[in-house]
Protein backbone atom coordinates (compact mmCIF):
# COMPACT_ATOMS: atom_id res chain seq x y z
CA UNK A 1 0.00 0.00 0.00
CA UNK A 2 1.26 3.47 -0.87
CA UNK A 3 1.88 6.00 1.86
CA UNK A 4 -0.47 8.98 1.96
CA UNK A 5 -0.22 12.33 3.68
CA UNK A 6 -3.96 12.75 4.20
CA UNK A 7 -7.20 10.84 3.77
CA UNK A 8 -10.74 12.02 3.21
CA UNK A 9 -13.94 9.97 3.24
CA UNK A 10 -16.88 11.35 1.28
CA UNK A 11 -20.46 10.04 1.10
CA UNK A 12 -22.43 10.87 -2.04
CA UNK A 13 -26.18 10.76 -1.38
CA UNK A 14 -29.26 11.83 -3.29
CA UNK A 15 -32.37 10.60 -5.03
CA UNK A 16 -32.18 7.63 -7.38
CA UNK A 17 -31.21 8.08 -11.04
CA UNK A 18 -29.73 11.56 -10.62
CA UNK A 19 -26.15 10.66 -11.61
CA UNK A 20 -24.26 10.00 -8.36
CA UNK A 21 -22.56 6.84 -9.63
CA UNK A 22 -21.93 8.41 -13.05
CA UNK A 23 -20.05 11.33 -11.49
CA UNK A 24 -18.01 8.97 -9.29
CA UNK A 25 -17.18 6.71 -12.27
CA UNK A 26 -16.11 9.70 -14.38
CA UNK A 27 -13.84 10.88 -11.57
CA UNK A 28 -12.36 7.42 -10.91
CA UNK A 29 -11.69 6.54 -14.53
CA UNK A 30 -11.32 10.08 -15.88
CA UNK A 31 -13.97 9.29 -18.46
CA UNK A 32 -17.69 8.92 -18.97
CA UNK A 33 -19.58 5.64 -19.39
CA UNK A 34 -23.14 6.26 -20.67
CA UNK A 35 -24.61 3.08 -19.13
CA UNK A 36 -27.04 3.22 -16.20
CA UNK A 37 -26.65 0.64 -13.46
CA UNK A 38 -28.66 1.19 -10.28
CA UNK A 39 -26.66 1.16 -7.04
CA UNK A 40 -28.23 -1.24 -4.57
CA UNK A 41 -27.33 -0.31 -1.00
CA UNK A 42 -23.87 1.20 -1.03
CA UNK A 43 -20.67 0.94 -3.11
CA UNK A 44 -17.19 1.99 -1.97
CA UNK A 45 -14.35 3.39 -4.07
CA UNK A 46 -10.88 4.72 -3.32
CA UNK A 47 -8.57 6.87 -5.40
CA UNK A 48 -5.10 8.23 -4.70
CA UNK A 49 -4.78 11.90 -5.57
CA UNK A 50 -1.43 13.64 -5.91
CA UNK A 51 -1.69 17.41 -5.65
CA UNK A 52 0.63 20.40 -5.42
CA UNK A 53 4.02 19.75 -3.78
CA UNK A 54 3.54 15.98 -4.25
CA UNK A 55 0.98 15.74 -1.42
CA UNK A 56 -0.75 12.34 -1.55
CA UNK A 57 -4.40 12.11 -0.52
CA UNK A 58 -6.42 8.93 -0.22
CA UNK A 59 -9.98 9.84 -1.26
CA UNK A 60 -12.55 7.28 -0.14
CA UNK A 61 -16.03 7.61 -1.59
CA UNK A 62 -19.24 5.96 -0.41
CA UNK A 63 -21.83 5.81 -3.20
CA UNK A 64 -25.17 5.54 -1.39
CA UNK A 65 -27.99 4.16 -3.54
CA UNK A 66 -31.01 6.45 -3.96
CA UNK A 67 -33.39 4.04 -2.27
CA UNK A 68 -31.10 4.00 0.79
CA UNK A 69 -31.38 7.71 1.63
CA UNK A 70 -34.60 7.04 3.51
CA UNK A 71 -33.24 3.88 5.12
CA UNK A 72 -32.60 3.42 8.83
CA UNK A 73 -29.06 2.38 7.79
CA UNK A 74 -28.19 5.78 6.29
CA UNK A 75 -26.69 7.00 9.55
CA UNK A 76 -24.32 4.03 9.70
CA UNK A 77 -23.17 4.79 6.15
CA UNK A 78 -22.36 8.45 6.79
CA UNK A 79 -21.42 8.77 10.46
CA UNK A 80 -17.74 8.00 9.85
CA UNK A 81 -17.34 10.19 6.75
CA UNK A 82 -15.62 13.57 6.59
CA UNK A 83 -18.13 15.07 4.16
CA UNK A 84 -21.57 14.32 2.72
Amino acid sequence: EQMTDFSCTLAIIGDGSVGKSTIITAFRTEGFVPVYKQTIGCDFYEKLLIIKNNIRISLRVWDIGGQSIHSKNLRSYVESTDAV
